[in-house]
């Protein structure tokens, strides 16, 4: 049971995975443009060392939360895909050790083509 509740708890880690990695994207771009523009800059009423360190500072803050959000984005499956992982991942497993499930395609296609074989004969009897 506990399973089945973290797995309903991925969609909200994978969007905030994705939430994470687009805003510290932005936040990332809006912080670089603005310490390149100051360092062209010349004038007197320029960003002070001390406040173009804290820009940069903010940019790599924000590199390390872009990447943790990419990471999340990434590997959290969504709750379908995780159900999916979790419902036929299990049920592979199980029909790869059981022998008699092994078995069962080849009893299964003798059975279809006797069935349609059967039907063919149902058919020549009611054409002729």
């Amino acid at each position: 049971m506990n399973e089945l509740y973290w797995i309903t708890r991925f969609d909200s880690i994978h969007c905030l995975g994705i939430a994470m990695f687009w805003t510290s994207l932005i936040i990332f771009a809006i912080l670089w443009i603005i310490s390149v523009a100051t360092d062209d800059y010349t004038g007197e009423d320029c960003c002070t060392e001390k406040q173009k360190h804290k820009l940069r500072k903010g940019a790599n803050y924000s590199i390390v939360t872009l990447i943790i959000g990419l990471i999340l984005w990434t590997f959290i499956p969504t709750e379908k895909e995780a159900f999916l992982i979790y419902g036929v991942g299990g049920t592979i497993d199980y029909l790869q050790e059981n022998p008699t499930a092994q078995k069962l395609p080849d009893k299964c296609i003798k059975a279809l083509d006797k069935w349609v074989d059967s039907w063919s004969i149902e058919e020549k009897d009611s054409v002729e």
